[in-house]
């Protein structure tokens, strides 16, 4: 088509990307148990290839590892809520307060 150069082509290797970076974070995950932040980006990475109960085991792994972690603990209620994007918008200051 004469308009073809201007939309961006979705290649076979976009669609393995989420499938690599699992493995990279579980291993990350493996390495670093105290630190949370493999085992967020994990479920993250779940999510992107719709293995929502996957996501919810790396969400729960990650507020295990770090209780504190506002974003993972609100990510995880979306989740378990059945929001469509859970990882797609900030976290709110009444979501934060709602922690408590």
């Amino acid at each position: 088509m004469l308009y073809d150069h201007l939309s961006p082509r979705l290649q076979h290797t976009d669609l393995e990307r989420p499938v690599r970076a699992l493995a990279h974070f579980t291993a990350a995950a493996e390495h670093l148990p105290q630190d949370e932040r493999p085992a967020v980006f994990a479920a993250f990475a779940c999510h992107l290839q719709d293995l929502r109960g996957q996501a919810l085991q790396w969400l729960e792994r990650a507020v295990q590892r770090n209780p504190r972690n506002c974003f993972a603990q609100v990510v995880l209620q979306r989740l378990r809520a059945g929001a469509a994007e859970p990882f797609g918008r900030d976290v709110t200051d009444a979501e934060v307060a709602a922690l408590r």
